[in-house]
């Protein structure tokens, strides 16, 4: 999963993040050029005028987390001179020293004690840039000059750390832009610093420039922050330097560590051709678009919202994510997706984040998961095998063509959209109305047992769209059969009836037997078994490494839809030996089509979407048993 840290479980590393967040964003904001104290405003003033307007879109929440407080000197056994007047203890600096008292290089030191106020963990902030004088140490960052810098501060924390009877393991080193930097730099020279004391402590960095990237550190950003990940793994400023794009564009280059693929879609990222779709959008020379992802990855609640969301377990460090994070300005009158072509990414499955407020979410036509959250949403998923959840607040579903061009089913609290032209049903939860592009003019009611439209001030008429039915399963382990099949949680096996049929498997590794219909089969979450049968069949894998069978039985024209789609994904297409003697052969019979691959003999024509035959070479995709 995407926070997960080392051998943490799965709530540890989300707690880890958290907690290294709340305190190296308190760091960073506490006060700026030496004089402004950034968080006090914020806290007494900015949220307070955001929250009357509704004008960010979270809560700007700057403080330290409970239980926590910051070290003195004293417990350090350090001379009070070490810290500076705003409680920042100082670092030298491997180029200007500490030429003036309260700015360069610093660092926060702080604790959490349990109710006996014993000291339980300890948390080294290096500090992000909050004056000019900090911006010199940049050009310290790759070649790992300013190493040696840390360690009086490390040789003090480790003092403390013993003397408590704390484990490296019990220390969090955490700080944001510079202060990520440094916590990178750290961890490449945890192994010498401090004796080595600090080798499997936790090291997590939030929009760090420079990468660290042996596993060590959980490296936490935007993709469209300027800043992150643009100098790096090089070995100094200057190979930083030459590994940008021309006019300092971020090259975005993917890490093991790193988020690769996480979007700020904040105001200035809507703004098109001027915003997210612009070359010099990641230049770190364009300050109004590239650096208000840098902001809001420190004000917003951008990471929270992504650990706490129910599709969490689905989502890795290559998943696309894209964070609504419009101000009240921007966010009734622009749709929140992956709207650019300039991602590397554009046109795959989206994993799509509201907030607390009204949001307009708008997906592609790749299979999007959609989280509204609270507030009255406006969701278009496009085309695609979507799945929503429209959270609290009254939210509107929008889809294409009429009414009568969807089957709709309510299975365990989920309501089914699917459309008859075979281009992605849509999984629902939580959505209240819904409204078909075709006739704009009506808004139905979603109920339990239909859809109901109400017409009329004084002549009232009302419209019913009732749902189908269904065979549906268990959470356990279930073998059913019919022509619509809802398998629902657990390992299933379904099958489908000689006519057109409808097999979904949801989670759990599922097996999906086609028939001799044209049958539409959704695995779902998990490792899924996929064969069409005869027919001509529509195949979504969903997430997961799912196969998509085919024998000699098979025939007709089926269309998988989402091969490999998603971040991860291990997809296979199997023939049996009986159709082709080995891959080579299938290759033979491959071409690409207006950016599909067709493979086709004489009973059966397969189209791949969205792929090519040197990616199915590449991927290793095909398979013949």
């Amino acid at each position: 999963m995407i926070f997960d840290y080392k051998n943490y479980t799965t709530q540890e590393s989300i707690d880890l993040m958290m907690t290294a967040k709340k305190i190296a964003m308190y760091d960073n904001l506490h006060t700026q050029l030496g004089f402004f104290p950034v968080a006090k405003v914020i806290t007494h003033i900015l949220e307070p005028l955001s929250n009357a307007f509704n004008w960010m879109p979270s809560k700007m929440d700057i403080g330290i987390p409970d239980g926590w407080r910051e070290l003195k000197p004293a417990e350090l056994n350090l001379p009070d001179s070490a810290m500076d007047r705003f409680g920042f203890y100082k670092v030298s600096s491997p180029v200007t020293g500490k030429i003036i008292p309260s700015q360069g290089l610093q660092s926060r030191i702080l604790g959490e004690f349990d109710d006996h106020n014993q000291l339980t963990k300890i948390t080294l902030t290096w500090t992000g840039t909050n004056d000019l004088v900090d911006l010199i140490d940049y050009t310290q960052l790759n070649n790992g000059n300013i190493a040696k810098h840390l360690e009086p501060l490390l040789e003090a924390v480790k003092d403390l750390a013993i003397k408590n009877n704390l484990s490296p393991e019990d220390i969090i080193i955490t700080g944001n832009s510079l202060g990520a930097g440094l916590v990178n730099v750290n961890a490449q020279a945890r192994e010498t610093l401090a004796g080595g004391f600090f080798k499997d402590s936790n090291y997590i960095a939030f929009a760090s420039p420079n990468i660290h990237d042996d596993g060590s550190v959980l490296n936490i950003g935007f993709e469209n922050d300027g800043v992150f990940r643009i100098a790096g793994d090089a070995d100094s400023f200057f190979g930083a330097f030459l590994g940008t794009k021309p006019l300092v564009v971020n090259p975005d280059k993917d890490y093991e560590s790193t988020f690769n693929n996480i979007i700020s879609f904040d105001d200035p990222h809507s703004l098109s051709l001027l915003g997210g779709g612009n070359y010099l959008a990641k230049s770190l020379l364009n300050i109004p678009i590239s650096w208000t992802p840098h902001i809001m990855n420190m004000v917003t609640d951008s990471w929270e919202r992504i650990a706490t969301s129910k599709f969490y377990p689905l989502l890795n460090k290559d998943s696309v994510v894209v964070m609504d994070n419009l101000s009240q300005l921007m966010r009734h009158t622009k749709w929140v997706g992956d709207i650019y072509q300039n991602t590397g990414h554009y046109g795959k499955p989206a994993f799509i984040f509201g907030n607390e407020y009204g949001n307009m979410l708008k997906g592609n036509d790749a299979g999007d998961y959609i989280s509204a959250g609270a507030g009255d949403d406006k969701i278009n998923p496009g085309l695609g095998a979507d799945v929503i959840d429209g959270g609290t607040g009254t939210d509107t579903l929008m889809l294409h063509g009429f009414a009568r061009d969807w089957d709709i089913y309510n299975v365990d609290n989920f309501v089914y959209f699917r459309p008859k032209d075979g281009t992605g049903m849509k999984k629902t939860e939580s959505i209240e109305k819904v409204e078909f592009a075709k006739e704009y003019y009506k808004t139905f009611d979603v109920n339990t047992h239909n859809l109901s439209y109400e017409s009329g001030l004084i002549f009232k008429t009302k419209e019913t769209v009732q749902y189908k039915n269904a065979v549906v399963g268990t959470n356990g382990d279930d073998d059913l059969t019919g022509s619509v099949v809802f398998g629902l949680g657990g390992n299933n096996t379904l099958h489908a009836l000689k006519i057109a049929s409808l097999l979904v498997g949801g989670e759990g590794n599922d097996i999906l037997l086609g028939n001799d219909g044209n049958d539409e089969l959704y695995g779902g979450e998990g490792n899924d078994f996929l064969y069409g049968g005869k027919g001509n069949d529509i195949l979504f894998g969903g997430i997961g490494n799912d196969i998509f069978h085919f024998d000699k039985n098979s025939g007709g024209k089926t269309d998988i839809m989402d091969l490999n789609q998603y971040a991860h994904d291990k997809d296979t297409v199997q023939f049996t030996s009986d159709m082709f003697k080995d891959v080579c052969d299938v290759l033979l019979h491959a071409r690409d089509v207006k950016g599909n691959v067709v493979i086709s003999d004489a009973q059966n024509t397969i189209t791949i979407h969205d792929y090519s035959i040197d990616l199915l070479i590449q991927n290793q995709v095909l398979s013949v048993v």
